[in-house]
């Protein structure tokens, strides 16, 4: 391999890269945190008071928390279509799904996307599963019926 490229070299332009307090930095060396560039004050730990956008408003960790619970049963519900493991899943989530909008409601918020939707896909998983179970029976009643008319014959 190659060495990487020196300062003054053909990766910075031919040029040196500007040192701070020289003619890159305006003749100025940059704020140092806590000076004055910065108001006096150091910037704000992410994660604590003040991060993110000003006047953002802050998260309740219960909502978060019932968020997450609603994420989860929309995956196992999805998930439950795909494996077929739907007279499981839609039953459940759409207990689960309830369960969560009642919470939010509990609190005195409208329940979140995540929460209705965990809510509707065990909703129209329970009903797949019944119109399949329907279905079912409607098969094996025919056969019993056309096989009962085959034996008269």
């Amino acid at each position: 391999g190659q060495a990487p490229p020196q300062q003054g070299g053909p990766g910075w332009g031919g040029q040196a890269p500007p040192q701070q307090g020289g003619p890159g930095w305006g003749g100025q060396a940059p704020p140092q945190q806590g000076g004055p560039g910065w108001g006096g004050q150091a910037p704000p730990q992410q994660g604590g008071p003040g991060w993110g956008a000003p006047g953002a408003p802050q998260v309740d960790p219960r909502v978060a928390k019932l968020d997450k619970d609603a994420m989860t049963w929309i995956i196992v519900g999805i998930v439950g279509y795909v494996l077929a493991f739907v007279w499981i899943t839609g039953p459940l989530g759409w207990w689960q799904g309830n369960r969560i909008c009642r919470e939010f409601q509990a609190m005195g918020l409208e329940p979140s996307g995540s929460a209705k939707a965990a809510k509707w896909i065990g909703i129209i998983g329970t009903a797949l599963f019944v119109l399949g179970m329907l279905a079912v029976i409607g098969v094996v009643m025919m056969m019993f019926v056309l096989g009962g008319a085959a034996l008269a014959l």
